[in-house]
């Protein structure tokens, strides 16, 4: 499968520690070589909160794919958390009932 990857950090300890871009960037290219994907395009974003103000390249990856500019079949994260931390809550909220 064709996959893009969304990588964001938005601390200096993230970038410097084990979340940096570099590590999340390797950590999902060997799990999509053990799954047999090929990571096609990376979405990387770095320094930026998703608490306060926007995400560029987030809303570019997000007008790509509403464009139909899209050539991979999904997306990989690092963790959901890198995401949409909402997103998480309303998945696990909805796992629940």
């Amino acid at each position: 499968m064709k996959l893009a990857a969304y990588i964001r950090v938005s601390t200096n300890r993230q970038a410097n520690e084990n979340d940096s871009i570099d590590g999340q960037k390797l950590y999902m290219e060997k799990w999509a070589i053990q799954n047999n994907h090929t990571i096609v395009k990376y979405y990387i974003e770095g320094g930026q909160s998703a608490f306060k103000g926007t995400r560029r390249v987030f809303e570019q990856m997000i007008d790509e794919v509403q464009a139909g500019e899209i050539v991979y079949e999904g997306l990989v994260v690092y963790s959901l958390s890198r995401f949409a931390r909402n997103e998480q809550k309303r998945l696990l909220s909805d796992s629940l009932l």
